[in-house]
Parts: C-alpha cells; structure tokens; sequence
C-alpha cells in the first residue's frame, strides 16, 4: 500500500510518498505530477511522518541529520552511485561541481550523466542534488532555478 502527505515548504507544496518500508517519492508539487498521484489516498505512517520532520527541520534552518528510513532508489547503478555520493558526502551548506561529483565516483567524462541524474532525482532534499553546480558557478535544478538559488542561500545562512 502506498501512503500520501503533503509538506507544505517555504518554496512550494512537496509530495511523499511511502510504502510501509520505504520513502518512495520526495518532490516538488506540480500540476502534471499532482495529477499522477491523485488516486493514492491523502494518509500517513511513520515513514512520512519522519520525512516531513525531516523537512521541518531543514525548512527551519537546522541541520537534520540523515534520516531514519530508507529510500526506494529504483534507478541505474551510475545514478545510484551519484545518490549515494551525494547522500554521504555533500554535507548541508556545501556545493559540489558535476564536474567533482564525476570526478569522486571515477566517471570524469560523465559530466552530462550526472546532470541527468540529478534532474532525474526523486528525492529532493534527501538527496541533496540542488548541492551540485556548474565549475562556473552557474545552477541548473529540476525544481526550478529559483529554488535551487534558495535552498542553497537557505544552507548557507544557517551553516
């Protein structure tokens, strides 16, 4: 069974999903992806309990810690290899360029591959892709550029 919430963001509405055992979906609310997941019912378990906590928390300018559950990453190896790096390394208030990123799990060439998969991220937030930016400073992000600018000025702030 899937369980549905919303989170209500400083920056837009997110939806949650989850199963009884994994965080199944974190992103930004839109009207083509809130129309995808209308029929899953509006409910709650613990695991979208503890993901809003979470996100009450780095919304308020804390510093959470990695959360307590686990994620569905049903994705490539090379994209989970950037998640992961992402997830363990590129700590609240840091950046990290695509370029680094390839770098730091041994595909220098795959610049573009790991743009895609940050574009392709189903957890924003929790897996901190709005961490990553161009060697020139320049920011891309799924979620609109405008957030990204945010989130990372949010990090910053708070650091």
């Amino acid at each position: 069974m899937l369980y549905k919430q919303y989170f209500q963001s400083p920056l837009g509405k997110i939806t949650l999903l989850a199963s009884d055992q994994l965080l199944e979906l974190a992103i930004f609310t839109n009207p083509s992806n809130e129309l995808q997941y209308k029929k899953i019912p509006l409910n709650s378990n613990k695991i979208l309990n503890q993901a809003s906590d979470y996100l009450s928390q780095y919304f308020n300018g804390e510093q959470p810690q990695n959360p307590n559950f686990k994620m569905n990453i049903c994705s490539s190896t090379f994209s989970q290899k950037v998640y992961h790096f992402l997830y363990q390394h590129c700590k609240y208030g840091s950046t990290i360029s695509y370029k680094d990123l390839a770098h730091n799990i041994n595909h220098p060439k795959a610049l573009r591959a790991v743009g895609t998969a940050c574009k392709n991220n189903r957890f924003i937030i929790f897996i901190p892709c709005h961490r990553v930016i161009a060697v020139n400073g320049q920011v891309n992000y799924a979620g609109g550029k405008d957030r990204k600018l945010a989130l990372l000025a949010l990090e910053q702030q708070h650091r």
